[in-house]
């Protein structure tokens, strides 16, 4: 405690591990007042929550954990991974106190999340829901929340506090997850890819350009063939850039996917199909471009990707101009899916390459479904087994 001028206002500064970088540092904070007896009562406030929340490295609390991670890892995620892991975070925090030792964090914590988190009973946050406005969450996503505390702990049995890890092992390796024995997984099939096409190329766009607002069809249609003859996620397809196009390459033309629009952040070099090359010489033919520009620019800015929230805007105005229902939960992604599932008979290394998969078995378990035609044939078609004799 301390004033930076002779009988102006009290200051408190505190020591705090999180400060440059991890190495540590002092948080200084105006009091707006000169009682010293209330200064100190604040200052002792203040030593004691940053004992309860940042404790020595050989026993760590939960809310050190949480804020050395977000401090440390979490800039460097995807945003939308940043957002569920951030909010997860909090909601371990907020259920379990952050002044919880995190070496003590075992099964009674875990199955308290799994079933309150299940009934509704906690919000996303981990705050206390009234049981008139519970709704209950699928196990898909109470195991998103336990999978952030896994995530958390394993990266503090890998981080290292003055020499020493900041955990000795997980508290909560290998508890149960949930089993999801019905995952809602959307997937598009050809019929309703076809009417979807054909809707989306009625779908317009106002755009304001070079100073001019006019209306002009939407990328719907390249979008949708794009993604339907490649297999990406939405999220590739629409960050796309003309830098990244090699139509002279292979037989057909091939596609440089970057690796800062990959969900796991891996480049592939795949090639396209005679319906994608057609699409983006049609592309190339309409709106010209060069090097890094994007392919579907915004509306309302060329020199950025066109939002995921304006394509799926179009999506439910195609899907309406087709008379079709949505899926649910789902907009572009059992496209995906679909792509997976028709090519469920060729060799899975060539599928999961193709179509962007650095796991295979992610590939044949989220995304290859079974589909009528294929349970038929395994029925009708079997390979009888036989007797054989030795000789």
């Amino acid at each position: 405690m301390y004033e930076r001028t002779s009988g102006g206002r009290l200051y408190i500064s505190a020591a705090d591990p999180l400060l440059a970088g991890g190495k540590g540092g002092y948080r200084r904070e105006s009091l707006g007042h000169r009682d010293k007896k209330l200064a100190m009562k604040e200052a002792r406030r203040v030593s004691a929550a940053l004992e309860a929340g940042h404790a020595a490295a050989g026993s760590p609390t939960l809310g050190y954990l949480v804020d050395l991670y977000e401090h440390h890892e979490l800039p460097a995620k995807k945003r939308a991974t940043a957002k569920w892991l951030r909010q997860h975070l909090s909601a371990w925090a907020t259920l379990v106190g952050r002044s919880t030792p995190a070496k003590d964090l075992g099964a009674r914590e875990w199955e308290a999340f799994k079933r309150q988190r299940l009934s509704g009973a906690i919000d996303g946050w981990g705050r206390p829901v009234d049981a008139e406005k519970r709704r209950p969450v699928s196990p898909g996503t109470v195991n998103l929340g336990l999978d952030t505390l896994n995530i958390l702990c394993n990266w503090a049995i890998r981080w290292r506090v003055e020499g020493r890890p900041l955990l000795e092992r997980s508290p909560v390796w290998r508890l149960p997850y949930m089993d999801d024995a019905n995952p809602q997984r959307a997937v598009w099939t050809w019929d309703r890819f076809t009417a979807v096409l054909k809707a989306a190329e009625r779908v317009e766009m106002v755009v304001e350009w070079h100073g001019r607002r006019e209306r002009m069809p939407s990328y719907l249609a390249d979008v949708l063939v794009i993604a339907e003859g490649t297999g990406r996620r939405i999220g590739a397809v629409r960050r796309l850039r003309y830098g990244d196009l090699r139509l002279s390459e292979g037989e057909h033309g091939k596609i440089a996917w970057p690796a800062d629009t990959d969900k796991t952040g891996k480049a592939w070099l795949t090639p396209i199909s005679p319906d994608v090359r057609a699409r983006l010489l049609k592309i190339l033919r309409e709106r010209p471009g060069l090097g890094p520009a994007p392919l579907f620019p915004s509306p309302r800015n060329l020199s950025i990707p066109v939002t995921e929230a304006g394509i799926v805007c179009w999506l439910r105005k195609a899907q309406a101009l087709a008379g079709l229902p949505r899926l649910p939960h789902d907009a572009f992604h059992g496209l995906r899916r679909k792509w997976a599932t028709e090519r469920k008979h060729l060799p899975d290394v060539d599928v999961a390459k193709a179509g962007g998969w650095r796991s295979i078995g992610t590939m044949k378990r989220a995304y290859q479904h079974a589909d009528d035609a294929g349970v038929l044939e395994a029925v009708m078609e079997p390979r009888k087994l036989r007797e054989y004799s030795s000789s």
